[in-house]
């Protein structure tokens, strides 16, 4: 599943009611569990920007536990994944990449470029 930020979407009460309430065990990943378990149901998308977000928060202070923790959650509701587990390394091995000197250096062309 990719990512939809949680401050950008609504969920109907009577969703809340029929799957419960977001999973506490989860200290970074609860919004991406709540996620995964209404994903069967209906909703409405808006085309419209409600949010906007900066790097602050707790899933991207943490990248790297977060992830982890996304692994968690999706193997408990949906079993183990292969294609999840490359997916995740795929993120880590970006991540780890855009931080090191050669990211740094990428971002420089990027910026002088006007991006």
């Amino acid at each position: 599943m990719r990512s939809v930020f949680h401050p950008s979407w609504f969920v109907n009460r009577a969703i809340y009611q029929k799957l419960g309430n977001y999973n506490t065990l989860y200290r970074i990943a609860m919004d991406y569990e709540m996620m995964c378990r209404i994903q069967d149901e209906p909703y409405t998308f808006f085309n419209r920007v409600i949010a906007y977000f900066d790097n602050t928060g707790i899933s991207s202070v943490k990248y790297e536990s977060s992830l982890e923790e996304q692994i968690k959650v999706y193997e408990s509701l949906f079993g183990f994944s292969i294609k999840c587990r490359i997916w995740q390394m795929n993120l880590k091995l970006k991540h780890k990449m855009l931080k090191s000197v050669y990211g740094n250096w990428l971002y420089g062309i990027k910026h002088s470029l006007g991006f």
